[in-house]
């Protein structure tokens, strides 16, 4: 339950544009690597094109992750090659005054500022109240 909601609140807080980087997160079982592997479909020189002033981002679909059942540890991480742009890790990604998709440093805020730990209370919550 909590890798879920972790899952969904990364999709949701992170950028959006094309769907591609949103559909990379994945859950694995055990304390794994997941490698940064998936390439965006369109070239690096298309995304240029594509990604103007003149253009918007696709609407957000989230999309729920598949979730291991039945393991006692998980990892949670997400396969687009450009991820640590994209989760501001390296810069790149946010620049003011255009338009982007997700608050700078989005990532580091969410991991580190409290919110990975309230959506794991409600997560422990929610499971309590099924469970009544």
């Amino acid at each position: 339950a909590a890798a879920q909601e972790i899952t969904t609140d990364l999709k949701n807080r992170g950028p959006y544009w094309s769907g591609h980087f949103e559909e990379s997160w994945e859950v694995e079982r055990g304390n794994v690597r997941i490698p940064a592997d998936s390439e965006h479909p369109l070239s690096p020189r298309e995304r240029w094109q594509a990604y103007d002033d003149d253009t918007r981002p696709l609407p957000r679909r989230t999309t729920p992750v598949s979730i291991p059942q039945n393991a006692s540890q998980l990892t949670i991480g997400n396969r687009a090659a450009y991820r640590d742009i994209a989760m501001d890790l390296l810069p790149g990604r946010f620049e003011p005054g255009k338009q982007n998709t997700a608050d700078q440093d989005w990532f580091l805020t969410y991991t580190q500022g409290g919110e990975i730990n309230r959506a794991i209370r409600r997560a422990t919550n929610k499971v309590e109240n099924s469970k009544m």
